[in-house]
């Protein structure tokens, strides 16, 4: 990695709510055609986006690993016309963890989403997130009175996580080694 991308990178991580410097990590990351596992993050964002419900798990593990820089593409899927690549994008958001906190604002907005599953992958990337997603609260506990049984589930472990009285759902599930399908 180049010292302007380590520089940057470092800044980032120091300060993931500044909006600035999380996308200029991003634009660094496209203007040096930057890879991880032979693709850049355009290209694994292309992956996420038309593999339909079942994408594949390295799509989503990758941009999860390159962490930050992912961050503003991803939040440009969560209004996708695809409900699977909504869905994917969140829970991806969701693994990269507190870091994440730049994307509460759009997960919140796609709380509202029509499809069940985009819903229960957002509550379950905004648990994922932490308490960086109290912003999300008042949100969540209208959605305690969403019609699918498992996003009243989903939800209540989400408040719970975000405000640390549990440990996040992914994290948890990667540490333990369990392997999900990431959807119910």
């Amino acid at each position: 990695m180049n010292d302007v991308l380590a520089n940057i990178q470092r800044q980032a991580e120091e300060d993931p709510g500044n909006p600035e410097l999380v996308h200029q990590l991003a634009r660094t990351y496209e203007r040096l055609n930057w890879q991880y596992k032979n693709k850049t993050v355009g290209e694994w964002i292309a992956v996420l986006e038309s593999e339909g419900w079942r994408p594949s798990s390295n799509a989503s593990g990758a941009l999860s690993k390159i962490g930050l820089g992912a961050i503003p593409p991803l939040m440009k899927v969560l209004s996708s016309s695809s409900p699977a690549a909504r869905s994917y994008a969140s829970l991806t958001i969701g693994r990269i963890g507190p870091a994440a906190i730049l994307a509460v604002p759009p997960l919140i907005t796609t709380l509202d989403d029509p499809d069940w599953r985009v819903r229960y992958a957002a509550v379950t990337a905004l648990a994922d997130i932490g308490s960086n997603a109290k912003a999300a609260i008042p949100k969540l506990n209208i959605l305690l009175k969403d019609p699918e049984p498992k996003i009243k589930e989903a939800v209540e472990t989400a408040i719970n996580a975000i405000l640390n009285q549990l440990p996040p759902i992914s994290r948890t599930e990667q540490q333990s080694g369990t392997t999900t399908n990431m959807l119910p």
